[in-house]
């Protein structure tokens, strides 16, 4: 991030500094190499605020999920509805942390690339055992054939399997899919 933070602080600078006379083409390109670097840091920083736990003495993981949705600009985050239990609140950080991040992951890819005009999040905590269950209608896909470069499903099973929990992934072309994410 520092070395991103000067180039951008250098660039911007040079143009304010360059002399009117500079050829419009070259102007046009530096400014397109200053827009890179913003949008670089900016990333950076949306990537440094997911990857450390919010603090959930504050709000609850659901809470942060929704925020976060909004911080990402998810488009049409409206269509998701929550139906989260008192209990499920009260769970401990780290199960909080995997559930909050697996939603927002969830959910991002239910809108984003699932096509999904309603995603439905449920939780509760019952009888020492908490689940989500996030479910969309959208185009649904082939769990076993995910392409190479897709993060988002190996890290909410990463993440579920380091939380000590699992994750259940149901889904096929053309009805939808559902993630659920259990813990004991």
């Amino acid at each position: 991030m520092p070395l991103l933070f000067a180039s951008s602080a250098n660039v911007h600078r040079l143009l304010r500094e360059l002399d009117p006379e500079t050829g419009e083409e070259h102007l046009g390109r530096l400014r397109d190499v200053a827009q890179w670097l913003d949008q670089a840091m900016e990333s950076g920083r949306q990537m440094i605020g997911g990857v450390f736990p919010p603090d959930f003495q504050t709000q609850s993981w659901h809470q942060f999920s929704k925020a976060r949705l909004i911080e990402l600009n998810v488009p049409k985050a409206e269509v998701i509805t929550w139906s989260v239990d008192e209990t499920a609140s009260l769970i401990e950080s780290e199960t909080a942390f995997a559930a909050m991040r697996i939603t927002v992951e969830a959910c991002r890819n239910a809108i984003c690339h699932g096509q999904a005009t309603q995603v439905d999040v449920q939780a509760a905590a019952k009888n020492g055992k908490f689940t989500v269950s996030i479910q969309d209608n959208g185009i649904g896909f082939d769990p076993e054939q995910i392409p190479e470069g897709h993060f988002g499903l190996k890290a909410m099973k990463q993440r579920a399997t380091h939380a000590g929990g699992e994750l259940l992934i149901e889904s096929k072309p053309g009805s939808g899919t559902r993630i659920v994410f259990a813990i004991s």
